[in-house]
């Protein structure tokens, strides 16, 4: 297994930083701090001549330069190692004269697993010129295959990075729309509670309105009847007035009447007497008549406060708008 790790190493250093570092890991019980130079050691001895070799001691060879540096660091230690390998990986050597066969049986496996582009090459066709020249027709194809693949690649990868570019416009456009339209939406909301209230409030004037009108017209009729019954009371006042003071030129005609063939013989005193019962029922006869006056005035007064207080009653009613309500 530990060949295996180092073998596709040689294919990716990144897989040799990660699987050299769990293995001393785990054998270990330590954290691997490999310098450049260490790495850059191991890369440059660790050919596939070493690695298919079945002499597994060259294995622990490359790795003990490696182990006997481990320190606590492992953020600085895995930094290192990827650093080393970055800089190390174009002088690694995939193919050379001694694993010439082993690579032709890598590539084509790799191959195959990429895009089944399988190498049909023998090892007796490669020991004549004919043979190498097919031999190399058919990696210079698979070479182009795989050019253009990686040509078509880069295109499906760039036509995913504008249609990211675009979805991420298009999101953060969306994204700018949802949150003009929540401003929006919150304002709707703020002015429908408003208007709610409004509402409410102006429900509750009208209520008090309408209780204040109906209050108002109940006070309207009481006080029409008050001013019925007063001018009731005044006429019959006036009426009885009237025939008392009617009663008393009566008397007073009948009592000069009778007085005047008498004026000749009374006397002083008599005359005096009866001057005084004429002065009386005068005075009483202008009372009378002032008082009638005075309740006629009332009675003018009462029927003026009472149209202006049914006229004020419907101003209010117009201006609260609920005339047509009331009036039907």
């Amino acid at each position: 297994p530990l060949r295996a790790i180092l073998w596709r190493a040689i294919i990716s250093p990144q897989a040799l930083m990660r699987n050299v570092l769990i293995f001393v890991r785990v054998g270990r019980s330590k954290t691997v701090v490999g310098s450049k130079e260490i790495i850059r050691s191991i890369i440059c001895r660790a050919s596939p001549g070493d690695l298919s070799s079945q002499n597994s001691k060259t294995i622990p060879r490359l790795l003990s330069p490696l182990i006997m540096s481990a320190n606590g660091d492992s953020v600085a230690a895995m930094r290192r190692i990827r650093n080393a390998l970055e800089q190390n990986k174009y002088l690694m050597e995939f193919c050379t004269v001694d694993n010439f066969y082993e690579a032709i049986g890598a590539l084509s496996e790799d191959l195959e697993a990429f895009d089944g582009i399988p190498l049909f090459i023998n090892a007796d066709d490669l020991k004549s010129f004919e043979g190498l020249k097919n031999s190399f027709v058919i990696l210079i194809n698979a070479t182009w295959h795989l050019i253009h693949k990686h040509r078509g690649l880069l295109r499906l990868h760039e036509t995913l990075k504008e249609e990211r570019s675009r979805i991420s416009s298009d999101n953060s456009s969306l994204s700018n729309q949802i949150k003009r339209l929540r401003e929006v939406i919150l304002k709707k909301d703020s002015a429908l509670n408003e208007m709610q209230e409004r509402e409410r409030q102006l429900q509750v004037k009208v209520n008090n309105l309408s209780r204040e009108v109906k209050r108002e017209r109940e006070e309207a009729l009481k006080l029409k009847k008050q001013m019925q019954s007063r001018e009731d009371q005044h006429a019959h006042e006036i009426r009885r007035i009237q025939l008392s003071g009617n009663k008393l030129r009566e008397q007073l005609q009948k009592t000069v009447g009778t007085c005047a063939p008498r004026e000749k013989f009374t006397s002083t005193s008599r005359q005096t007497e009866q001057e005084k019962k004429i002065r009386l029922c005068q005075q009483t006869i202008n009372r009378l008549e002032e008082n009638n006056s005075v309740m006629m005035q009332e009675i003018n007064d009462l029927r003026q406060e009472l149209a202006l207080h049914v006229n004020g009653v419907e101003l209010h009613m117009e201006s609260s708008g609920l005339w047509n309500e009331t009036t039907t």
